[in-house]
């Protein structure tokens, strides 16, 4: 199915005078996998607080297939976006399986036991990112990203028409990050849309996607990847020199010298 997402003249801000993002715009149909870029603290994460419905914005509204978010429950809601923030630490050590299984509630209601069917569901999404092996280990002992990848499973276990993730490959060494932007590209593929954050325009350039920068409370650019990502955007969004090299099908942001006062 196609989800359409509307962002329309949006401003919040946490104290109701200044405004961390205004007047922001933007809209969104899955399957296409959208990135945001922003330096830090430009609100990136706060817009996708906003897209959730667990920040209440100041101006502006959303709207998922024409509907205001306001006025999705919380289940409706869950049915259509997962939500994976950039860190989770749980209160209880759960068993990995445990957490998968919580990705169901939307579906089989928040005071009904997981039967066989929904554990078959929750094993077939660990498996699916070759990580069955873990299902019985508490998930407070396992790596910051096997944590992600179990995230990622309950979320799809979810079966929502579109992913939200806040900086996925924060805490994910080089190898595990281009891993997981391989997999980002291996649901889009298969239907599941993505709205994503990024402090790495590469990844926005490997996935080619629909692109967007976050700067000075709003967005300045949004288009394809490679026409977002240049060396002068990157320049103005980083301060720092940055050349975008083509190698063969692949584009990378390389840095420039750093000038010395």
């Amino acid at each position: 199915m196609v989800m359409k997402l509307e962002i329309q003249n949006l401003t919040f801000s946490y104290d109701g005078e200044k405004n961390v993002f205004e007047d922001v715009s933007l809209s969104y149909q899955s399957p296409e996998i959208f990135c945001l870029l922003g330096a830090n603290g430009t609100g990136k994460s706060t817009l996708l607080k906003n897209i959730i419905g667990e920040y209440k914005p100041k101006e502006g509204r959303i709207l998922i297939d024409g509907k205001l978010l306001k006025n999705y429950s919380a289940r409706k809601l869950a049915q259509k976006i997962a939500y994976i923030p950039q860190t989770h630490v749980p209160a209880f050590p759960f068993s990995v399986m445990d957490v998968v299984l919580m990705g169901r509630t939307s579906r089989i209601g928040y005071f009904s036991t997981p039967g066989k069917a929904e554990e078959g569901s929750a094993m077939k999404r660990l498996e699916f990112l070759n990580i069955g092996h873990l299902r019985d280990k508490p998930y407070t002992d396992i790596s910051g990203g096997e944590r992600q990848l179990v995230l990622i499973a309950a979320a799809l276990n979810q079966e929502p028409e579109v992913l939200i993730l806040d900086e996925p490959t924060s805490h994910l060494d080089f190898g595990n990050q281009y891993r997981f932007i391989h997999l980002i590209g291996k649901l889009q593929k298969e239907g599941m849309g993505v709205i994503m954050t990024t402090h790495f325009p590469d990844h926005a350039l490997e996935l080619k996607g629909k692109t967007s920068i976050m700067k000075d409370r709003g967005i300045v650019k949004t288009g394809p990847a490679a026409d977002v990502v240049t060396s002068r955007n990157m320049k103005e969004l980083y301060q720092i020199e940055v050349n975008v090299k083509t190698f063969g099908k692949r584009s990378i942001c390389i840095p420039g010298r750093i000038d010395e006062d």
